[in-house]
C-alpha cells in the first residue's frame, strides 16, 4: 500500500489493534522510505509476533499526528517480538503534543536484528516516551551520530525521553556517540556498553547541550572514541546550555580516549554524582579516566575506586593526570581510592591545573600512583582543599602554583615526597598535615 507520495506502508493503522503470534513481512515493500507497520493512533500491542522490513526500511513506527481529530496520541507495546528493521518514535513536524495526549513505546524482550545503518539512530529514532527492556542491540553504524539509538529533542518541541532497562549495546559505531547520541533525557538502569566505537566523541553514549543523562548499575567496558573513550558530557560553547551527567554503581573497565581526553568520561558539563562505581584501566593522553574541561563541573565523587588508569597515550604533547586531569570544578571528593594509576607526565593520580579547584571530604586513599615513573599521587596548580576527614597520600605530592589548604578538622598525611616549588601552603585550626609521620597542627 501506498501512505503517501513519499511514504510506502503495508499497515498504516489509525485504531486500537492486537497482534498475536503474527508474521509482518515489508521486504517486498516498493520504494526507498518504506515502513512494513505504521502506527498513528490508538492502543496497539504485538504480543510474541516478527515484523520485517525492507532492507534500509522501517519496522514499524510510532507516529504522533494530531490532525483528523487523532490529537489524543498513540501507544505501542511489544512483548517478546523479533524486530528487523529501524524503529521510529517521531511526531509530525506541524507542532508539539497537545495537552494530555500520549506518543509512547514499551519494548519487552525478544530480539532486535542488528547490522542496520542509517545516518543517525540505526535501530531506534526516538523523539517520544519509551522504554525498552532485556533486548540487545548490536553492530548497528550510524555514518553521523548515535550508532544505535537517537534520542532527539527536534525543532517542534518534542523531547525524547527514553529509558533502558537492561540492554546490552555491543559493537556499535558512529561518528558522535558510538552506541547512543542523547539531546533529550536518557535513564540507563543495569545493561552494558561493549566494544562501541566513535570516531570522534563518546565510545558509548555522547550526552549533547542541555540533555539529562542517568547511568545506574551499567558496565562501560572496551568502548572507544577519539575524546571521551565511554561517555562525553557536553557543553560545546560558553552560551550553550550544559548537559547533565549522573552516575550510580557503574564500572567503567577498559575504555580508551584514542586522541587525548577522558578514557572513560570526558566532560564540559555538570556532574551532578559519580557514586559507587568503579574506573579501572581506561587509557587516555590526557585523563586515563575522567577529564573535567574548564567549564566542567563535577558535584562529587563518592565511594568509588580509580585503579590502574593511564595517561599515557602518544598522541598529545601533554600526557597527564594518571585518574583525573582537572581544569574545571571538582566540589567533593570523598571516601574514594586510588590506586596503581601512572601518567608519563605530571599528576600520577590527579592533576589540578592552574584555575581548576579541587575539594576532598571524608577518607580517601592514594596508593602506588607514579607520574614519569616517579612516585606521585597529585599534582597541583590550581586551587585545592581538604575540607573535612583523612586524605592519605603513599606516593606524595608536588606543586608548582596555586594553594593547598587544609581545613579545620581535616587531616592531610603524606607518605611520599612532598615537592612545594611554588604557591602557597596553609593549615587552620585544629588541621593536620603530616609528611612522612613528622606532623604540624594548625
Amino acid at each position: 500500500a501506498q501512505g503517501s507520495n513519499v511514504f510506502k506502508m503495508g499497515i498504516q493503522n489509525y485504531c486500537d489493534l492486537t497482534l498475536d503470534n503474527m508474521v509482518v513481512d515489508g521486504t517486498n515493500l516498493l520504494g526507498d522510505r518504506t515502513y512494513t507497520m505504521s502506527n498513528n493512533h490508538g492502543d496497539i500491542t504485538i504480543n510474541n509476533s516478527t515484523i520485517i522490513a525492507k532492507e534500509g526500511g522501517v519496522a514499524f513506527d510510532v507516529y504522533y499526528w494530531p490532525k483528523g481529530g487523532y490529537g489524543d496520541g498513540v501507544s505501542v507495546t511489544v512483548n517478546n517480538s523479533t524486530i528487523t528493521g529501524k524503529i521510529e518514535v517521531t511526531v509530525d513536524g506541524t507542532g508539539a503534543l497537545q495537552d494530555g495526549a500520549k506518543h509512547q513505546l514499551t519494548l519487552t524482550g525478544g530480539t532486535l536484528t542488528g547490522g542496520l545503518r542509517a545516518e543517525q539512530g540505526a535501530q531506534l529514532y526516538n523523539e517520544g516516551t519509551t522504554v525498552i527492556s532485556d533486548v540487545t542491540m548490536a553492530e548497528n553504524t550510524a555514518t553521523e551520530k548515535g550508532g544505535a539509538i537517537f534520542n532527539s529533542d527536534d525543532q517542534t518541541g518534542a523531547k525524547g525521553d527514553l529509558t533502558l532497562n537492561n540492554v546490552d549495546l555491543k559493537g556499535n559505531n558512529a561518528n558522535f556517540g558510538g552506541a547512543i547520541w542523547n539531546e533529550g533525557k536518557l535513564t540507563v538502569n543495569g545493561g552494558s556498553f561493549e566494544g562501541n566505537k566513535a570516531d570522534e566523541a563518546a565510545g558509548a553514549i555522547y550526552n549533547a547541550d542541555g540533555a539529562k543523562l542517568t547511568v545506574d548499575g551499567v558496565s562501560f567496558k572496551e568502548n572507544t572514541a577519539k575524546f571521551g573513550g565511554a561517555i562525553n558530557n557536553a557543553k560545546t560553547a560558553s552560551d550553550k546550555e550544559a548537559a547533565i551527567l549522573t552516575v550510580k554503581n557503574s564500572q567503567f573497565i577498559g575504555n580508551t580516549s584514542l586522541n587525548s581526553q577522558g578514557g572513560a568520561i570526558r566532560n564540559q558539563g555538570i556532574i551532578t554524582e559519580i557514586s559507587g562505581s568503579t574506573f579501572k584501566g581506561n587509557k587516555a593522553s590526557n585523563g586515563g579516566a575522567i577529564n573535567n574541561g574548564e567549564w566542567g563541573q563535577i558535584t562529587l565523587i563518592t565511594n568509588s575506586v580509580f585503579d590502574g588508569n593511564e595517561a599515557t597515550l602518544k598522541n598529545t604533547a601533554a600526557m597527564d593526570g594518571g585518574a583525573i586531569l582537572n581544569r574545571g570544578t571538582i566540589k567533593s571528593i570523598a571516601d574514594s581510592t586510588f590506586t596503581n594509576n601512572k601518567t608519563s607526565g605530571a599528576g600520577g593520580a590527579i592533576l589540578n591545573k592552574d584555575g581548576a579547584f579541587l575539594t576532598f571530604n571524608g577518607t580517601n586513599t592514594f596508593t602506588n600512583n607514579t607520574a614519569a615513573s616517579k612516585a606521585n599521587d597529585i599534582h597541583n596548580s590550581g586551587t585545592i582543599t581538604v575540607a573535612s576527614g583523612t586524605t592519605t597520600l603513599g606516593s606524595g605530592y608536588s606543586q608548582d602554583a596555586g594553594s593547598l589548604t587544609v581545613q579545620g578538622g581535616a587531616a592531610l598525611e603524606s607518605l611520599g615526597t612532598m615537592e612545594i616549588s611554588g604557591g602557597s601552603v596553609a593549615f587552620t585550626d585544629n588541621s593536620l598535615f603530616a609528611v612522612n609521620g613528622n606532623a604540624l597542627t594548625g
